[in-house]
Order: C-alpha cells, then structure tokens, then sequence
C-alpha cells in the first residue's frame, strides 16, 4: 500500500511540475523540458541504486534489452508526448487523459501474459474511458 501511495505521489508530483514548467516557459521546447527532467531524474535513481549498493552490472543481456525498452517507450516517448500535449491542450485534459494508461497496460497485460481482468478492473476501465472521451470534448485550448 505504500509504494502504491508513494507511486501516486511521485507521478502526481512529475505531472504538476511538467504543467508549472511548461506554463511559465511557453516557449520553450518539449524535447528540451524532456531533457533537463530526464537527465535530472536519471542522476537521482543512479544516487539512489548506488547509495543502496545495487549493482549496474551483471545481468543477463535480455535484461539490459528491457531496461532500454522500459528507458526508450514510456521516458522517451511517452513523457515527451505528455510534454507536447501540455502546449497544444488544457492541462486538466491531459491530466485526465494520463488517467488512461493503465487501461492500456491492462489490455498489453491481458493479451501479452494472459492476465485476468476482474470485474472491478472492468468497471473501472469503463469509468476512466467514457471520463476521458467526456472531458475531451472540451479539450483544446
């Protein structure tokens, strides 16, 4: 429950201080907001694993090869493209619109590891899909 808290907390804490960046720096662009965030929070996590003694060496290749997947989609892509829609859309949208990842990580999950989807999980897939197609009716700045 707590690294639940905590995880919330953090993606809480990146959204508003990617929505306050961009606000006061309007013209400055995505790919350079992504890159101060990004090699900020890079030097934080390797002060973090080296503080705790985890090791960055010594894993299997397939792992390294994830770790580059999970660097390159969700930090690179997605992060940079919540940046660009952060300029082109009112920040509630995109906050609600973020809302919608776990909706696609359940279906990758459903489809990719054969993982169930409860019926809470259904009803709160629906909710958060019929909140995002509500609020982007209005979403355009």
């Amino acid at each position: 429950m707590i690294k639940t808290i905590a995880g919330v907390s953090v993606g809480i804490i990146a959204i508003s201080f990617a929505a306050i960046f961009i606000r006061l720096c309007d013209d400055v662009p995505s790919l350079m907001i992504a890159t101060y965030r990004l090699t900020l929070s890079s030097i934080i996590l390797l002060c973090i694993a080296k503080g705790r003694g985890i090791p960055f060496t010594g894993y299997k290749a397939s792992s390294y090869f994830y770790m580059v997947l999970l660097a390159v989609v969700p930090q690179l892509i997605g992060h940079t493209a919540i940046n660009w829609a952060l300029k082109h859309l009112k920040t509630s949208m995109v906050a609600i619109t973020i809302l919608g990842e776990p909706i696609g990580a359940s279906i990758l999950a459903y489809v990719i590891f054969h993982e169930k989807i409860g019926s809470f999980q259904g009803v709160g897939i629906v909710l958060i899909f019929l909140t995002i197609i509500v609020a982007s009716r209005k979403g355009k700045k």
